[in-house]
């Protein structure tokens, strides 16, 4: 298995959540109106979009599902994108500024009807040496199998990829697996092909199973897969929570609760996008409110390094083989029920995603439910631009958006 497996292995699973390629030629976005953007699809979507910051229009092309569209949008007093989209298929977004741009979804995937999170990135042109010998922690985000996987992607000198990952629907519905795994090599050299234009790096092979890993503006990799969007972040130098992180983030999160694994595959579930404002201090404390009731979801939470926790890095070959400097978890206890919360940070923005197993239904089904999304720190929310774009597809059962929190209860 490995991270092109569409059925909720290594770096895959289908999400909801869209990572966004902006493209101009050589690499970074070009003019000030009529910015394209491609993107890579936790839903699997392949779509197009220019951005015309003149009118404030966009029109967007997704190849995937033939969905085309133009849509206005207005900039709010807390600096996020109201959309306003004649199909409902855009409905807001804000700006990770000179990083990415965060949008609300809905009518995504190969039937037009899963509501996602897109990502958009801005890329520049990648050579294997950019990568060679250096250390990635990923986040994937989708919206089927579990919804997310993290972990630690490697490059050696060769530019041979190794992964290790931690899968925790793989733990909840495998007795065999503890959801930890590694493949070194994932990938060898052979298996990274650098596209004659430089644009990306193909990764593997075999035709349904290819990855394509774009670099960015601000540095970190992108992964359009064939079922879902990766982030693959370098680890940093110090596994130290970095003061320069605190501060507040109002977070748009992308929700699937009690999702149930029928024969294998993920069904049912209530999707909903929440929105909430995230606090840490300087000392790393984390404080989590919801922001349509102003109900505190976590109050002064340790933000603890992934490494000093147990749970997923020992040291051994039973847990992840890197201590992810970088990437850090929250745990709590809401409604009753144990949290972890995996955090990492990107400029004046954050990354979470979290898995929670609700145990075995009344049809003796294993029942679980997700979450991943995107915090801006509220003093870069000023200034917004482009719009989205995705690649490649799935669908399921939804609902209006909800109170944050209620995001973590089942």
């Amino acid at each position: 298995m490995n991270l092109l497996h569409k059925c909720g292995t290594a770096l895959l699973g289908a999400c909801s959540m869209l990572l966004v390629a902006g493209c101009s030629g050589s690499g970074s976005s070009s003019s000030v109106s009529g910015t394209s953007y491609t993107a890579t699809a936790s839903v699997g979507d392949f779509i197009t979009v220019t951005l015309d910051s003149d009118s404030s229009t966009l029109e967007y092309n997704n190849k995937t599902n033939g969905d085309t569209g133009t849509a206005s949008y207005t900039v709010e007093s807390d600096g996020s994108y109201t959309i306003t989209d004649a199909t409902g298929r855009l409905l807001r977004a804000f700006e990770i500024e000179d990083y990415a741009l965060v949008v609300e979804a809905d009518q995504t995937g190969p039937s037009s009807d899963t509501k996602s999170i897109i990502v958009g990135v801005q890329t520049e042109d990648i050579a294997l040496s950019d990568i060679q010998g250096k250390d990635y922690n990923y986040m994937l985000f989708s919206t089927d199998n579990g919804g997310i996987e993290i972990g630690h992607a490697g490059v050696d000198s060769s530019g041979n990829l190794s992964l290790s990952m931690y899968k925790p629907n793989t733990a909840q519905v495998s007795s065999s697996s503890t959801g930890f795994e590694t493949q070194s090599p994932a990938f060898t050299t052979a298996e990274m092909t650098v596209a004659s234009n430089n644009e990306y790096i193909q990764i593997g092979n075999t035709p349904g199973d290819i990855a394509y890993m774009f670099a960015t503006a601000s540095g970190f990799l992108a992964v359009d897969t064939p079922g879902g969007s990766v982030i693959c972040l370098e680890q940093t130098a110090s596994a130290a929570f970095n003061t320069a992180n605190a501060g507040t983030y109002n977070a748009m999160v992308y929700q699937k609760q009690r999702a149930s694994e029928v024969g294998g595959d993920e069904t049912g579930g209530v999707v909903n996008t929440l929105k909430g404002t995230i606090t840490i201090t300087s000392g790393g404390l984390v404080t989590i409110v919801d922001s349509d009731t102003s109900d505190v979801v976590a109050n002064n939470v340790a933000l603890v390094p992934l490494g000093s926790n147990s749970d997923y890095y020992d040291g051994t070959s039973a847990k992840l083989d890197s201590d992810c400097k970088g990437m850090f978890t929250v745990s709590f206890v809401d409604g009753g029920d144990p949290i972890t919360l995996f955090v990492t940070f990107m400029n004046n923005a954050l990354i979470l995603c979290s898995y929670t197993d609700q145990g075995v239904n009344g049809f003796g089904n294993e029942e679980y439910s997700y979450l991943y999304g995107f915090g801006l720190k509220s003093s870069s929310a000023p200034v917004m631009a482009p719009i989205m774009a995705p690649p490649e597809g799935v669908g399921h059962v939804e609902n209006q958006p909800i109170p944050l929190a209620t995001m973590l209860n089942k």
